[in-house]
């Protein structure tokens, strides 16, 4: 490894505890140094700058949606009817709820590029909390059941904001 960092592959493969994602990167995904200070920042925060750009595919999109709905919503968040990939502006990711056919219709979408993949698994968690809230009938915006995944959150070395 050069540079202290985890190459890519290594965060994608089945690691020997039978544990994938996840857990994996709470670990593993900070620069190997040696601390000079304590810092009580979170693993995922720590990481941010620990990866060159992150190019998102739809493929990498479907996985770490399954696998953060798997490991930390344990199954509870629903899928959205759409899920893309897509270049906006102004924004890594958005949810948006209508109704079509009288039915309702949620639409996640996320950015094709961002600063490293910690920052891309940080900012899809927090918009599958806004999956989440529609799924349950709620509004989707920044409240207290949208906060109330904090401490969740927290359990995976994730950091749970208002904005990125």
């Amino acid at each position: 490894m050069t540079g202290g960092r985890v190459p890519l592959h290594a965060l994608l493969i089945r690691i020997p505890t039978g544990k994938t994602g996840i857990t994996f990167l709470r670990r593993h995904m900070v620069k190997r140094r040696i601390p000079t200070k304590k810092c009580s920042c979170s693993a995922v925060r720590d990481t941010l700058d620990s990866f060159s750009e992150f190019k998102v595919e739809q493929s990498d999109l479907d996985y770490w949606f399954d696998l953060l709905n798997k490991e930390v919503f344990d199954g509870g968040c629903p899928s959205p009817q759409t899920m893309l990939v897509k270049k906006q502006r102004g924004t890594w990711g958005y949810v948006k709820q209508d109704e079509f056919l009288g039915e309702p219709w949620v639409g996640l979408f996320m950015s094709p590029k961002f600063p490293s993949l910690a920052a891309f698994i940080q900012i899809l968690a927090h918009e599958m909390v806004h999956v989440w809230q529609f799924g349950v009938g709620d509004t989707g915006n920044h409240n207290k059941s949208f906060y109330s995944w904090r401490d969740r959150f927290k359990e995976f070395g994730l950091d749970l904001r208002r904005t990125y």
